[in-house]
């Protein structure tokens, strides 16, 4: 696993980085963090990509809701 991996907010278009959580180090593809501009509170997810692995963000609420469909 790469140290830091890029993402952009769902909402304001932000684009950050961040770490991967104890979870994603331990197999799971979960993580959850802030959006440094806006505050919003983020689950975050390593995706794999063909020019590099990146995190994709999704607001949490919006995540619950997918969660429970």
């Amino acid at each position: 696993m790469k140290e830091r991996y890029n993402f952009t907010c769902p909402v304001c278009k932000h684009e950050q980085s961040a770490a991967p959580s104890m979870g994603m180090t331990m197999g799971l593809n979960d993580g959850h963090g802030h959006c440094k501009k806006c505050g919003l509170f983020l689950h975050l997810r390593i995706a794999p990509d063909i020019n590099g692995d990146h995190m994709e963000a999704m607001d949490w609420d919006e995540y619950l809701k997918k969660r429970k469909e």
